[in-house]
């Protein structure tokens, strides 16, 4: 009864959060995955966090029964936040209501706000082995499709006769310009999960030709949980993270964001892939066990792999080498037809860790071989490279906390004996300031074909940094945030002919007028190293270069059925001693759900003028259910898209969008056979989803 009246006492706040229960999640997800792209890569596949996110939308985690492991898989909460919830519980008992999180340490309003709609209170269910009949007749099976298409012709898909296309094959499709994605999903509770995925790109034939099968892509796994000593079995595809991700991060690695509490890697163990992104997944056989404290998992992949083969040797008949991973998973044209499925990679993993309390340790390895040799190129930029058919990487690490301070880090080595380490720490300094600081050491010779760490250079290879952040919530209703990162690369990288360094400073200021309107603004510069000509000749030398952003942004809604969003960015940038070259970004969105009916719109109008691509802009737009959209923009034009979600029945959603970019300083678009002979691109995308 005590706390049911403390709880009450927060009126204010409770009112705010009972009313974010009931508006639609999904704008709550959308500024989530807005504020998380950041963090990402402009072409990194963000369908997991979507998918995530809309899950616990639509399933709840309980508070009071959540485990640490569960709160991380929400991407947005720190660890302080995560301990925070776990030992209120733990001390208090269960909570009695959903308000009581405005008395959990470490949430002002913002993040109950954020929370919210993810998470439930009631009693904790006892958790029961998996019934195979009764999951069956209580599973939820969901079946969407997707159809994207481009309204202007590329200079690819010309009506031309057959001797023009058989002189000319690379420059024209066989296929036509759909882009058709579907797939198939049955869930039970998380404990019995199975689908299929299946994907053609535009260009890539259909059921004739080379694509005689259909599809150009297909995924499928199936996936139990909670069956004794196993705590997840998948056959199929699927992904693996463990630890910092020096050995195992299949899949995408975030990096520095405003989110500066974030910067340890929350490795999820082995779990079901159900992406389309062709490239860095496994396929084959994983599980995990359980032994009390300790998990073992274990995994085998066995997988076909795009890649470019080394130049044949006239006495061999087949190539025996290849020069370069494959990653666009296009296969429409003869010589992309050649790198499909052209070599065999065999994968093996284990990670075994130890958790008791306060305190973790693991060990992981993970071997990978192909069927070719992979023949690195002999520029000195590759020198390090790894060459052969084989490599092992093996590490531990380890995480400990104590009261107010978290350290974590993972020390790993390859076969040729390159080494890396990351190390980190995140400290409640005071009440409402917090600190992380991190650093990393990968060796030039280092080589993790599958490794995703904390690294500025995209590769957990080549690079030493030193990473310092704080955050703060000096008075009410305001957060800020701000990281510092020094690095340097002791070899060469792309575009360097030398090594090099540089910094990374983000400043970002976040305000809660209320629950309808909040406010952020954001400053971000970048001091990097680069090769530049000197004068009119071929000779380079390294020359400092600088990029920076800020940003402001406005989120006001006006009632429950009416949102608008505001923003204008500006860019700028400098290399050595050539003159400053400026960017900006203005959009205005509204979304809106006008009508009783179960419609609702969303629809941005940007303008962008940049002086080049060093001044792009980018920013995130709300997509269909599952995809993403982050484009880039550069030069002088517009930017549009209008996004339709209708509900006409409980179980079928459909969402129709459409995008145009258009530019005042061009009359062409793209490059052969990508090319559009207009000023402007337009892309059309139908989605619809039957759950039964």
């Amino acid at each position: 009864m005590r706390r049911f009246v403390l709880a009450l006492a927060f009126f204010c706040v409770a009112v705010g959060l009972r009313a974010q229960t009931e508006s639609d999640s999904r704008q709550t997800i959308e500024t989530l995955m807005d504020d998380l792209s950041d963090s990402f890569e402009e072409d990194a596949d963000l369908e997991q966090i979507a998918e995530d996110l809309e899950y616990f939308a639509q399933n709840p985690i309980n508070l009071n029964s959540a485990t640490a492991d569960d709160l991380a898989k929400l991407h947005f909460l720190n660890e302080f936040q995560i301990a925070s919830l776990i030992d209120y519980v733990r001390l208090n008992g269960p909570m009695l209501t959903i308000y009581e999180l405005a008395m959990v340490d470490g949430f002002d309003q913002t993040d109950a706000f954020r929370l919210v709609p993810f998470v439930t209170v009631s009693g904790a269910a006892e958790q029961s082995g998996l019934n195979v009949k009764r999951a069956l007749s209580r599973g939820k099976n969901e079946l969407f499709s997707r159809v994207t298409k481009v309204t202007e012709q590329m200079d690819g898909f010309a009506d031309v006769s057959d001797s023009v296309r058989n002189a000319s094959p690379e420059k024209y499709y066989p296929g036509n310009d759909l882009k058709i994605f579907s797939r198939y999903s049955f869930n039970y509770n998380r404990q019995l999960m199975a689908g299929i995925t299946a994907e053609k790109d535009a260009g890539e034939q259909f059921f004739r030709g080379h694509q005689r099968h259909g599809f150009d892509y297909y995924s499928a796994y199936i996936s139990v949980s909670d069956i004794g000593p196993v705590e997840m079995l998948i056959v199929g595809d699927f992904h693996a993270r463990f630890g910092q991700g020096l050995v195992a991060w299949s899949g995408m690695s975030g990096g520095k964001s405003a989110f500066v509490m974030d910067i340890r890697k929350k490795g999820a163990g082995i779990r079901k892939y159900s992406s389309a992104d062709e490239n860095l997944f496994y396929r084959g056989v994983a599980t995990t066990l359980s032994f009390g404290p300790m998990k073992v998992t274990a995994f085998g992949s066995h997988k076909k792999i795009d890649a470019t083969l080394a130049e044949q040797d006239t006495a061999v008949a087949e190539a025996t080498g290849f020069t370069a991973f494959g990653t666009l998973g296009l296969h429409a044209t003869p010589k992309q037809i050649e790198k499909e499925d052209a070599v065999t990679e065999s994968v093996w993993g284990t990670n075994i860790n130890f958790n008791r309390d306060n305190f973790r340790i693991g060990a992981s390895a993970l071997g990978y071989q192909f069927d070719k040799d992979y023949v690195k190129k002999p520029q000195p930029l590759y020198k390090f490279d790894f060459e052969g058919r084989k490599n092992l990487n093996v590490s531990i690490d380890a995480q400990y906390s104590f009261s107010a301070l978290y350290l974590f880090g993972e020390y790993a080595i390859s076969t040729n004996g390159g080494r890396a380490a990351v190390v980190g720490s995140l400290m409640s300094l005071a009440p409402g300031l917090r600190a992380s600081v991190l650093y990393r050491n990968y060796s030039r010779d280092y080589q993790a074909r599958y490794a995703g760490g904390f690294a500025e250079g995209g590769k957990t290879q080549n690079e030493e940094g030193f990473f310092f952040g704080i955050e703060a919530t000096p008075i009410k209703r305001w957060k800020l945030s701000t990281y510092y990162d020094i690095y340097r690369f002791p070899w060469l990288r792309n575009g360097l002919n030398a090594p090099s360094r540089g910094n990374d400073f983000l400043v970002q200021a976040d305000f809660a007028a209320n629950r309808a309107t909040s406010m952020c603004w954001k400053f971000k510069i970048e001091t990097c190293e680069k090769s530049v000509a000197i004068d009119s000749t071929a000779i380079q030398q390294l020359a400092e270069v600088s990029r920076w952003t800020a940003r402001y942004h406005l989120n006001y809604a006006v009632n429950q059925r009416w949102t608008l969003k505001s923003r204008i960015e500006l860019s700028g940038y400098k290399s050595g001693s050539s003159g400053s070259e400026n960017g900006c970004l203005l959009y205005q969105d509204v979304i809106c759900t006008p009508f009783r009916a179960p419609l609702s719109f969303a629809f941005r109008y940007a303008i962008f003028e940049t002086d080049s691509y060093n001044t792009r802009v980018s920013t995130y737009e709300n997509d269909v259910l599952y995809a993403y959209s982050i484009p880039m923009m550069y030069g002088r034009g517009t930017r549009t898209y209008l996004l339709i979600t209708w509900k006409p029945i409980d179980n079928l959603t459909i969402w129709a969008r459409a995008s145009r970019t258009s530019y005042a300083d061009r009359d062409a678009i793209g490059t052969s056979p990508n090319m559009i002979d207009a000023n402007h691109k337009t892309e059309l995308k139908l989605q619809i989803r039957w759950k039964f």
